[in-house]
C-alpha cells in the first residue's frame, strides 16, 4: 500500500474537516441537531447505497484499485460508503449556516414556476436518453423530486434547499474534479450523456442535487415533528 491509496480518505477527511469543526460554533451549534441530521444522512445513505452497488455491478462506473485503500464492503470501497455519510453533513453544515445569516427571500412564483418547467424538460431529457441508464435514471428521478417539491413543499424551504444546493456545487465540483481525472471514480460513457463539467459527468451534479434534496426534506420534516410534539 503507497500514499496514493489514501487519496480518497484523504479528500473525505478534508471535505469533512471545516464543518466538523465548526459544528461546535457558538452561534450555529448543528451537533445539537445531531440526531436529526444522523436519521436523515442514513435513511438517505441505504438507498443510494443500493444504487451505487447495482451501478458498480453493472459497470456504470467502477473505482480505481490505486486509489483507494482496499477496504471493500458489497463491492464498494469503504471510502465510498464514508460519502454518503461525510458529504451529505458537509452540505447540511452549508444549509445550517446560509439559514442563520439570510432570510430565505425568494420570488415565489417564479421558483415554483422555474421548478414546474425544469421537471416537465427533466421528463423529456429522461426519454431522450432511456438508453443511457445513469442519464436516464438522474433525469427521471430528478424531475419527480422537484414536481414533489411544487406540490408539497413551501417555496422558502424549496429556495433554502436550492440554495444551499448551488453553494455546495463549489466544493463538490472541487472534491469532484479531483475524483474524476486521477481518477479515483471512472464512468462508463456509454451510459452517460457524455456532457462534462471538465472531468465531470454532468449527471453527478443532479445526483448531488437528490442526495441533498431528500436529506433537507426529511430535516424540516423532523423539525416540525419534533416541534409539534414539544408544543
Amino acid at each position: 500500500m503507497t500514499w496514493s491509496n489514501f487519496t480518497y480518505l484523504l479528500l473525505l477527511l478534508f471535505s469533512i474537516s471545516y464543518p466538523l469543526y465548526k459544528s461546535f460554533e457558538e452561534r450555529i451549534q448543528t451537533y445539537k441537531s445531531w440526531k436529526i441530521f444522523l436519521i436523515s444522512i442514513t435513511s438517505v445513505a441505504l438507498p443510494f447505497i443500493i444504487w451505487d452497488v447495482i451501478f458498480e455491478h453493472q459497470g456504470i462506473w467502477s473505482f480505481n484499485l490505486q486509489f483507494v485503500t482496499g477496504i471493500y464492503i458489497l463491492n464498494l470501497p469503504l471510502e465510498e460508503w464514508m460519502f454518503f455519510f461525510i458529504v451529505p453533513y458537509a452540505c447540511i453544515f452549508i444549509y445550517e449556516v446560509l439559514n442563520y445569516f439570510f432570510k430565505a427571500d425568494i420570488n415565489v412564483k417564479l421558483l415554483q414556476s422555474i421548478l414546474f418547467v425544469a421537471s416537465i424538460l427533466l421528463f423529456v431529457l429522461s426519454y431522450i436518453y432511456r438508453q443511457q441508464i445513469y442519464t436516464f435514471v438522474i433525469s427521471f428521478a430528478m424531475a419527480i423530486l422537484l414536481l414533489i417539491q411544487v406540490l408539497f413543499n413551501s417555496p422558502h424551504a424549496n429556495w433554502k434547499a436550492i440554495r444551499t444546493f448551488l453553494a455546495s456545487l463549489i466544493p463538490f465540483l472541487l472534491i469532484n474534479g479531483v475524483l474524476t481525472y486521477l481518477p479515483v471514480v471512472s464512468y462508463n460513457d456509454a451510459e452517460n450523456s457524455g456532457l462534462r463539467i471538465f472531468t465531470i459527468p454532468v449527471e453527478d451534479a443532479g445526483y448531488l442535487y437528490i442526495l441533498l434534496m431528500l436529506n433537507f426534506m426529511i430535516i424540516e420534516f423532523l423539525r416540525k415533528k419534533s416541534s409539534k410534539h414539544i408544543g
